[in-house]
């Protein structure tokens, strides 16, 4: 490589000089031609027809050696133009690029700036480096491409690690060869690949969007409403606001906003709801919980005591609450299995044991006779029934002496 661009461009005029005084007068005219205008008082040298070949080849292989521009970012060559000119056209083109970008978004940009150092730097070299300037803004913008560990986390799966980082299952199957990517574990690391800006671009965008206002919620209290249960009296509806703001972002996410400034568009409309106030208290007096077989009686059993009472139905059958009251355990419990107990505020409590399904929380209002759960073989059974208890203060009774 030849550094200085005055010696460059001596060099090929003096194998011009050679070869145009050697092929012949016309050639000895343009010679003496290219010394007068170029002020060079130099003795013409004639070559041989070898020489000449020599020369001409040399001729290309120097002109061949160019003075053309690296693009630099951070001090890093990374790319090549042909002048100063393409170079201007490449920053306004990939600032073009990204103002494109944030308006298809229904934002207005505000500006646009490049984070890091760009530059440009005269270079001679093999001129087949040089991108043209939609070449050189395609590839800034496209970034370079990272493999990067990813440790899988819990709820990870191959479609949501693919989701998350924008890559698709087929690359990460490809950069994983060995792995079974369908059997993940918490903790495994993986590889993925990413794609690294080659160029930091901070853009402040104005947004202008519509929000939503919750409605909120008014209670009126309703002495026909047992406590605990409520009734919308009137619906309530979530109202509008224009909000616009001030958005920063760097490569297309946001760091920071700042909101400008707010406007109702529609005011929300406030829900009405009834709220119970009647004491719930069981009416004393108890329904079957289920239609089914009596199996196994109250009282002392195989060497035990029996609290309740075991109705058989199949699997599935509904159970139903035997008097009001309010639920105060839904859930697995021991030789229960699923359990679901309900207090009847008067002293009296009802238990539903070895459900398939519950169909009821802790803290729900139930009536008499509504569907809380459905028969099954949970816990310590040998076929599908439910054990009904009745205590009374906490005391087991014998449900035949209370059922209707």
């Amino acid at each position: 490589m030849i550094d200085n661009s005055t010696e460059h461009k001596e060099k090929i005029l003096d194998v011009k000089r050679a070869v145009a005084c050697t092929l012949g007068v016309v050639l000895i005219t343009s010679c003496v031609y290219l010394y007068s205008h170029n002020n060079v008082d130099k003795p013409v040298t004639y070559l041989s027809s070898n020489d000449v070949i020599v020369n001409l080849n040399t001729l290309q292989e120097i002109e061949e050696i160019a003075t053309f521009y690296a693009v630099t970012i951070n001090g890093e060559e990374v790319g090549y133009v042909d002048s100063e000119e393409s170079y201007n056209a490449v920053v306004e083109g990939i600032k073009a690029y990204n103002k494109e970008q944030e308006e298809s978004t229904g934002v207005e940009v505000l500006n646009i700036s490049i984070k890091d150092e760009i530059g440009l730097k005269q270079v001679e070299g093999d001129k087949s480096k040089v991108m043209d300037t939609q070449a050189m803004i395609d590839f800034l913008i496209a970034g370079k491409g990272l493999t990067i560990k990813y440790e899988v986390k819990s709820g990870d799966s191959m479609w949501r690690i693919s989701r998350n980082n924008n890559i698709s299952m087929d690359e990460i199957a490809a950069l994983n060869p060995g792995i079974d990517l369908e059997k993940l574990q918490i903790g495994q690391t993986i590889n993925l690949a990413v794609s690294e800006p080659y160029i930091d671009i901070e853009t402040t965008v104005k947004a202008q969007y519509d929000e939503k206002i919750p409605y909120t919620t008014k209670y009126i209290d309703d002495s026909t409403l047992y406590r605990g249960q409520t009734e919308v009296k009137e619906a309530g509806k979530n109202g509008i606001k224009q909000v616009v703001k001030e958005i920063t972002k760097l490569n297309g996410k946001e760091v920071v906003s700042n909101v400008l400034s707010t406007a109702v568009i529609k005011e929300p409309a406030i829900r009405v709801m009834s709220r119970g106030t009647k004491a719930l208290v069981g009416s004393g007096q108890f329904l079957w919980p289920l239609n089914g077989t009596l199996t196994s009686g109250f009282g002392s059993r195989s060497g035990g005591y029996h609290k309740g009472i075991d109705i058989a139905a199949p699997i599935g059958s509904g159970i139903y609450a035997s008097d009001g009251g309010t639920v105060t355990l839904a859930q697995r419990y021991y030789d229960y299995g699923l359990l679901v107990t309900i207090d009847h505020g008067n002293g009296y409590t009802t238990y539903y044991g070895h459900c398939s399904k519950l169909y009821v929380s802790k803290g729900d209002t139930v009536t008499k006779g509504q569907k809380i759960a459905a028969v099954g073989m949970t816990g310590f059974t040998t076929g599908p029934h439910v054990h009904f208890e009745i205590r009374q203060n906490g005391t087991a009774k014998n449900p035949m002496n209370y059922l209707d």
